[in-house]
């Protein structure tokens, strides 16, 4: 399996989740 893009994945969706609080405490 492609270790690389699961480890993206997981950085991204991480990301996004840091982003989503960020806009959360701003909303």
């Amino acid at each position: 399996k492609p270790l690389r893009y699961i480890g993206t994945a997981e950085s991204l969706l991480a990301k996004l989740e840091e982003l989503d609080k960020h806009v959360l405490k701003k909303g």
